[in-house]
């Protein structure tokens, strides 16, 4: 009786509403691209306002760039070689922090490794993580 239920619902077609399931549902889908189309042309408009407006003046951002890119070297090279600095330095502390962890850490995992497996072979490495070098020194 099941069976025959099932045939004569797919023989009758869609259930009433469908279509009009679906036809709302493609506008709402439509009016929401309009709105995001909408959004970026004024964000673009907005845009174009804003540089029309200050074309031709002399602004901050146009006094840092000009110091930033200057030709002669001049002002410009003091950021970039603040930057640089700071950079290395910043390598070098999170170079030490890294092995400071590695450190920390070698020994618990190295512990954990035995507990599972005993006879468990040492990479070689060192306790900071680094290989030994030629002459069997650790690097530290």
């Amino acid at each position: 009786m099941t069976k025959r239920k099932t045939e004569a619902a797919r023989a009758d077609g869609p259930p009433p509403g469908l279509f009009a399931i679906a036809v709302a549902d493609r506008a709402f889908s439509l009016a929401t691209d309009a709105v995001w189309a909408l959004c970026f042309l004024g964000l673009a408009y907005y845009g174009y306002l804003s540089i029309q407006a200050l074309a031709g003046q002399t602004t901050a951002a146009n006094f840092a760039l000009s110091y930033l890119t200057d030709a002669e070297g001049g002002a410009s090279a003091k950021p970039w070689v603040v930057t640089t600095i700071v950079a290395v330095l910043w390598g070098f502390l999170e170079r030490w922090l890294r092995c400071r962890k590695v450190g920390s850490m070698s020994k618990r995992s190295k512990d954990l490794e035995k507990l599972f497996d005993a006879q468990r072979a040492s990479s070689g490495l060192a306790r900071t993580g680094h290989a030994p070098t030629p002459n069997g020194d650790e690097h530290e």
